[in-house]
Formats: structure tokens, sequence, C-alpha cells
């Protein structure tokens, strides 16, 4: 089982001790062990995310803890082992924002890629399910500071500089959170 952590790459061999050099794989330096012959790859962390759409809204929680606090985002997290990403996006969801919503119900929107001012980046799989398909009133949990509808104005009027740093709307994307407004919200 490979464990994966927000470190910086190997200099020493975690399997033979010896010094790591680097060897070019597809144009990039990688980690490479000369004794045991193994090449360490960088591992991308995996993230399923849900909103829900009601009308020309879509559901939003604004994050209250982790690398992007204050950050308004689609609910979401990581995948948790045997879960199939609409279980771990419906779970997701359910966790920070209390409304349920069965997998099956879920329909993909989109993927994407965080990438954080430390270096670490999440790949992200987003799914939207409508309002009538969802149990349960919005409450923010988990990690959420807050959750709210957005309406598509005021999607469209939020500024998103796109830099890690300065974004105030993140994890899905505008397009995204539109495609899926015109989808779900009929």
């Amino acid at each position: 089982m490979t464990y994966v952590m927000a470190t910086e790459p190997p200099t020493y061999c975690p399997y033979c001790g010896e010094t790591v050099d680097e060897r070019d794989v597809e144009g990039v330096a990688t980690p490479h062990c000369p004794d045991c012959e193994v090449t360490f790859f960088e591992e991308q962390l995996v993230s399923a995310r849900a909103t829900v759409v009601d009308g020309d809204s879509a559901l939003l929680i604004e994050r209250g803890r982790g690398a992007d606090v204050g950050v308004w985002a689609t609910p979401g997290g990581f995948v948790d082992p045997g879960e199939t990403l609409p279980e771990a996006a419906a779970r997701e969801l359910r966790e920070e924002t209390s409304l349920r919503v069965d997998p099956a119900d879920l329909a993909l929107v989109g993927t994407g890629r965080i990438a954080f001012a430390d270096g670490n980046a999440q790949l992200f799989v987003t799914f939207a399910a409508p309002m009538a398909a969802a149990d349960g009133a919005v409450e923010p949990g988990d990690d959420a500071a807050d959750a709210r509808f957005w309406t598509r104005t005021e999607l469209e009027a939020h500024p998103d500089t796109g830099d890690p740093e300065t974004r105030t709307l993140g994890a899905t994307g505008l397009e995204q959170l539109l495609e899926a407004i015109e989808r779900d919200g009929r």
C-alpha cells in the first residue's frame, strides 16, 4: 500500500536507505534510486465534490479550515479507501451542508485541478444534483464556516483571480457551476 503525504521529494530511498538521484521522465526531473532501480512519482490527491442546484442557484460552502480558509467552493474532500467518487461526493455534501443525496442522483459536472501556494495540488471530480433529489436543510458542518445558495448573477459577478493566494471562489470554477445550474436548474 502506498501512503501519500505532502512532503518534499525524497533524498533517501525508503527501501534501501541509499541516496536518491534524479532521472528524466518525459522531460521532468523525477526522484530515482539507482541501487533499487525505483522511480518515485508524485502522487496526485483526488477529491470528490458535489453541489445541489435549486433553480438558478448552486450550493457552495465557505471553507473554514485548511489551505483555503475563506474561499467559497463546492462541498467536497478526499475520497476514502473503498469509496466510489459519487459516494465520496455524497458523503462530503452531507458532512459539510447536512443535505443528503443518493450517490446515484449525482451527475458528473466536470474535473479540474487546484494548485496551492505550498506546492501541493489536488485533482477534483465534481458532481451535481437537483434540489428535488436532496433531503434535509442546509446547515454548515465539518470544515464549512458557512453554506448557502449562490445565484447565477452572484456567481457571474464574483471576482475570481485564479491565483490560489487571492482567489475567493474556488474548487470547481465558474463555468462548471453555470453548466450545473443550466442542466439541473430546470
